[in-house]
């Protein structure tokens, strides 16, 4: 198993925890939280994004991809694959990138089940999509990788339709050992994200429509970015996330 040193990213609770008989105590980690998240700074992005006519074919390419995507989805889960032993998953990513006219590459970065594909002009900005493939070990996709898995391919596959026009370059990375090992790590490291501008994974569900997430940016020199999020009926939390290199603003 490849393991690497001090990861690149760490999620660090903020809040100081009584402890009780070896338990943090939950409603005053609560109320902290709550107090926290309310003298939070809202953010808002000064972009509007996707013009609706994009949004259309993109929603029409997914739409196109649907049944494919589906089945892929369901191979995985009926075929769980632990962290760097995905190798069936990562063929079947392959043999459907394929189908599309587009080639990957498999072993890459040093990692048998790692996986590269690129789409559009070359030039421009250079957006990435992750897709996580691999199973719990011994329990299987309880954790959903399966549906992470195929949401990462459609969402390359319909960039790949719309860069052309666009005038920027999609490119699918699958990262093997989420779960129990360090992936995307040593994929870094080893320079998968190099010339990337910005790049991202569909993880589990969103916040419900009655929570309310708040991130306040930190200062340019910072490497720690505060989110805070909080709902009616459960308690409110408050992270900080910690990476190596400037902060995105």
């Amino acid at each position: 198993m490849v393991r690497a040193p001090d990861p690149l990213h760490r999620a660090l609770p903020q809040l100081p925890a009584r402890r009780s008989a070896g338990r943090a105590h939950p409603e005053e980690l609560a109320r902290k939280a709550a107090r926290a998240a309310e003298q939070s700074t809202a953010w808002e992005s000064p972009y509007t994004g996707a013009d609706q006519e994009l949004h259309a074919r993109i929603d029409a390419a997914v739409a196109e991809d649907r049944e494919a995507l589906l089945a892929l989805s369901h191979a995985l889960h009926q075929d769980p694959e632990p962290g760097f032993e995905e190798h069936r998953a990562v063929a079947r990513v392959a043999e459907l990138l394929r189908s599309h006219g587009i080639e990957a590459e498999t072993g890459v970065y040093g990692l048998p089940t790692a996986l590269r594909a690129t789409a559009g002009t070359g030039q421009g900005p250079t957006v990435g999509v992750l897709a996580e493939y691999d199973a719990l070990p011994g329990i299987g996709h309880a954790c959903g990788h399966n549906v992470i898995c195929a949401s990462g391919v459609g969402a390359f596959l319909a960039l790949a339709r719309v860069m052309p026009a666009l005038g920027g370059t999609a490119v699918l990375l699958g990262t093997p050992a989420e779960e129990n090992g360090t992936g995307k790590e040593t994929m870094a490291r080893a320079g998968a994200f190099d010339g990337v501008d910005a790049a991202g994974c569909w993880a589990h569900r969103g916040p419900p429509a009655d929570r309310r997430v708040r991130v306040k940016p930190a200062p340019a020199h910072s490497r720690r970015l505060h989110v805070h999020t909080a709902a009616r009926d459960r308690p409110s939390a408050h992270r900080t996330i910690v990476g190596r290199g400037k902060a995105v603003r």
